[in-house]
């Protein structure tokens, strides 16, 4: 017992540090991300300026940056979680229960990674059309900010409140379409497991009537078998915040 809770302690420890190091790394990330990114505005031309409105620069220097601190700090460990993590299982449950079963059992992950990827493009193609929008809207929210008086002069609450009231509907559009996607990986990560429990339970009584595996080296496997769910939503989760860190990558510092 006195062992056991020493292992766990020590996990828990190792777990704790690797996370304070990854998410730290992630706000470092965020800082030179955006200390580049005003590096990079202050040294443009005046045509970019024109070119390229204050909102949309705005949105590049915020939701953009974040996108990627979340890339670099739940994707870095969510990545861990399904690479190292379930190496380290699948390679436990052949050697002390079967391979045979092993193998059959883990047949729905490919399936896995091929719904969750495919899922993911279709994200990424969205996701820059949701900053498109949200610059839009920066845009016209600082026009408003900027302009209120004329606003006032003019008597164009009215117009502006409608014109934002537009913005704000096509950001909705835009978000719901990204939504519509990442709704999709929720039921993959679930229906997935549950392919392999189902196979677990068909193929290990076949091994337990020829006799080849016992029963309690069949029960045994179930708990492994547990510790691979998360790693199978570890993977959809770093796909979701991969394809919108690449969106804001490629918004943020490959066109300016």
């Amino acid at each position: 017992l006195g062992l056991d809770l020493f292992f766990i302690g020590i996990k828990y420890i190792f777990a704790m540090i690797w996370s304070y190091y990854t998410f730290r790394a992630g706000g470092e990330i965020e800082y030179k991300a955006r200390d580049s990114l005003m590096d990079k505005f202050l040294k443009q031309s005046l045509m970019f300026f024109e070119k390229n409105s204050t909102g949309s620069l705005m949105g590049k220097s915020t939701n953009d940056v974040d996108s990627i601190n979340k890339l670099a700090s739940f994707g870095t460990l969510s990545l861990f979680d399904f690479t190292i993590f379930p190496v380290i299982i699948i390679i436990t449950m052949m050697v002390i229960v079967d391979v045979k079963l092993t193998l059959v059992s883990i047949i729905p992950l490919p399936l896995l990674a091929y719904l969750s990827i495919w899922i993911g493009n279709k994200i990424i193609t969205r996701w820059s059309s949701v900053q498109r929008a949200f610059d839009k809207l920066n845009t016209n929210v600082l026009e408003d900010v900027e302009g209120i008086r004329i606003i006032r002069v003019f008597n164009l609450e009215k117009h502006r409140k409608e014109k934002f009231r537009e913005s704000g509907q096509k950001l909705l559009e835009k978000n719901m379409e990204v939504v519509k996607y990442e709704a999709l990986l929720t039921p993959v990560q679930r229906i997935i497991p549950a392919l392999t429990f189902i196979i677990w339970i068909a193929y290990g009584a076949v091994l337990v009537s020829r006799g080849e595996i016992s029963i309690g080296r069949l029960i045994s496997f179930t708990y492994y078998l547990n510790m691979l769910v998360w790693p199978m939503h570890a993977f959809g989760n770093f796909i979701n915040l991969k394809q919108q860190g690449t969106a804001s990558m490629d918004l943020s510092l490959i066109h300016i």
